[in-house]
């Protein structure tokens, strides 16, 4: 197939080049070579043989077997003779807050921006090196990528082709650059279809701090990749994005557990940092009212963690739920939030709940709840044919009254009828 391929591609190289002699455009043409493990290779071919192809790339030629290769393309990409506009990637139209769950749009490669011969040559250089060098010599290569003059947009535009270990070396080098030049070809990068490539342009976008950079790392919020998701979600957090704020509450029903955990998680923390508790805590009452079984036990956590306790009737809602390790995800909320008002609604799951982990945490949240009201239901549950749960009772009512009477029912009870309110 490759040798049908070959005339076929100079042939159209051939017109591409009369092409550009009559238009103002430059075309930038180069080879795609897709490999059979999903990854590709970008360079110039100059060799196809029997059982390998030669591609000629920046950093020197490489020999490629052919049992290795999926197919070849000719990609080519035109742009007026100036620093390339990354407008469609900047322009994408939003899609809602759930998963996306169409095919990824085809995504243009970057230009890769013109550089001077002595700069080109010393960044392949030290490519090359960084393949055999050592850990200690990589790191002394990532800073003196990191010192050539004028290089953030070029690396930055070659990111989502490289491998992984030079990929990595690049990210380094363009932290600590810190080149709001190479901005464009990152935010463009965030669009590509390779994973790795995606994942160290947010990493780089967030470390560089630029606010600007914020719009496009809200767009990734709703990748299909839930890697991507929650490192953007990280990314905007540390850039303190009040934008980001109502995004994130929106994904606290997201259907990813992993999604609303990282939501609920980022969003306390930027609430605090942009002094916006406010929106987080109506969110999550919001979403307390739509949730159901097992997210209505990790909203009622997380409700816990702000410390509003207006929010303890939002939570109690749930304190019927069929699932008993729900249940016991709210009744332990409630014991962390502390709200005395929550107290009557403690009380009535005593007289009802038969499952043994519910009742050990009732028992400890009205503990945590000290209010006299539960007393008397703790020293009932003295009687309990379950060792467990007449210790847990003892417990918390030895917290409660500094009384010490042990696991008797008997003195607890004397003692109860001696004191409590008439």
């Amino acid at each position: 197939m490759l040798r049908v391929l070959t005339p076929l591609l100079a042939a159209l190289a051939a017109a591409g080049s009369a092409l550009a002699q009559e238009s103002p455009w430059v075309e930038t043409k180069f080879h795609r070579v897709h490999l059979r493990n999903g990854n590709f290779i970008d360079g110039k071919l100059i060799g196809v043989r029997e059982t390998d192809v030669e591609l000629m790339m920046p950093v020197g030629d490489m020999i490629i077997r052919k049992d290795t290769i999926d197919r070849i393309e000719l990609m080519k990409i035109r742009s007026l003779n100036e620093k390339p506009k990354l407008d469609p990637p900047l322009k994408k139209a939003a899609t809602g807050p759930e998963t996306v769950k169409t095919p990824r749009a085809v995504w243009k490669p970057n230009v890769i921006p013109t550089i001077d011969d002595t700069l080109r040559r010393n960044l392949e250089a030290i490519f090359s090196r960084f393949k055999i060098a050592t850990r200690e010599q990589r790191v002394d290569l990532i800073k003196d990528m990191a010192r050539q003059e004028n290089a953030a947009p070029y690396l930055a535009a070659r990111l989502p082709g490289l491998d992984e270990d030079l990929g990595l070396a690049v990210r380094e080098a363009l932290i600590q650059m810190k080149d709001p030049d190479a901005n464009p070809y990152l935010v463009s990068a965030l669009e590509c279809d390779r994973l790795f490539a995606r994942m160290q342009a947010i990493d780089i976008l967030a470390e560089v701090g630029k606010p600007e950079n914020c719009d496009a790392l809200r767009r990734c919020l709703r990748d299909e990749s839930t890697m991507v998701r929650v490192a953007a979600m990280a990314a905007l957090t540390r850039l303190s994005d009040a934008d980001t704020l109502e995004k994130l509450v929106e994904l606290f029903l997201d259907e990813n557990a992993e999604v609303r955990s990282a939501a609920l998680s980022h969003a306390l923390n930027l609430g605090r940092k942009v002094r916006q508790v406010e929106t987080v805590q109506e969110g999550l009452r919001r979403a307390l009212l739509d949730a159901r079984g097992t997210v209505a036990g990790e909203l009622s956590w997380a409700a816990a963690r702000t410390g509003k306790k207006e929010l303890w009737a939002a939570i109690a809602s749930h304190l019927r739920e069929p699932e008993a390790a729900v249940r016991g995800a709210v009744v332990e909320a409630l014991g962390a939030l502390g709200a005395p008002e929550s107290v009557e609604a403690v009380s009535q799951l005593f007289r009802t709940e038969d499952d043994k982990g519910v009742m050990l945490r009732l028992a400890a949240t009205a503990g945590k709840l000290k209010t006299l009201d539960t007393v008397p239901l703790l020293i009932e549950w003295l009687r309990n044919h379950d060792s467990d749960i007449v210790s847990a009772a003892s417990r918390s009512l030895f917290g409660m009254t500094r009384q010490g009477f042990g696991t008797s029912y008997e003195k607890w009870f004397d003692w109860w009828e001696s004191v409590r309110p008439r």
